[in-house]
């Protein structure tokens, strides 16, 4: 009887029929200890935080800080009365013009300021397409010629269709941050403008 029974506890020990396999201990310790990090992830993100260490309630409570300064600054955005019809705001078409040569936004039309370009002190008659070289290099026109009031009337045109260009193209772009970050970058490039007039 006693060499029955190693024979009986194997026949038993073996399952008639194919089981899977559940978690072994080793894949148990492993979620218990949390080597990937999976369980410290999901409850910073209950507690606000992202996987950057960022909170993301602060993000959204600084970026909608922001734009309720916007339209403080800017009390000329259209309020939304509870009297109008909805459904007539969402159809409204936005009209934005723009010129042949600008085909809906995509180029800009330099024409304008190239007829004043030629038709100046500091310009010369040059082609269209010889003008855009110098559109965009301006360090090619003499220093001489810059100092003029004629030229500053021509930055200042330049200037203003650029900003109408982007006004136009990109609607909602916060051109007051866009151009903080511009003077930033200009009070930075200061002294190397200083060696250059030297």
């Amino acid at each position: 009887m006693t060499s029955q029974f190693p024979q009986l506890v194997q026949k038993r020990s073996k399952p008639e029929s194919p089981v899977e396999p559940g978690p072994t201990k080793e894949h148990s310790v492993d979620i218990y200890e949390d080597k990937d990090n999976a369980r410290k992830e999901e409850i910073a993100a209950l507690g606000g935080q992202t996987a950057t260490g960022t909170n993301v309630f602060s993000a959204f409570y600084d970026r909608l800080k922001e734009i309720r300064e916007y339209h403080r600054r800017v009390p000329s955005a259209r309020i939304i009365d509870t009297t109008d019809e909805y459904e007539q705001l969402l159809e409204e078409e936005p009209v934005v013009e723009f010129s042949g040569e600008e085909s809906h936004g995509r180029y800009l039309d330099l024409h304008e300021l190239y007829n004043y370009f030629i038709n100046s002190k500091f310009g010369s008659k040059i082609e269209y397409s010889a003008y855009l070289d110098v559109f965009a290099h301006p360090q090619l026109i003499p220093r001489k010629l810059k100092m003029t009031s004629q030229y500053k009337d021509y930055l200042d045109k330049m200037l203003e269709y650029l900003v109408s260009f982007i006004i136009r193209t990109e609607p909602l772009q916060d051109l007051d941050r866009l151009f903080s970050k511009s003077r930033i970058q200009a009070r930075a490039a200061i002294p190397s403008l200083l060696q250059w007039h030297l």
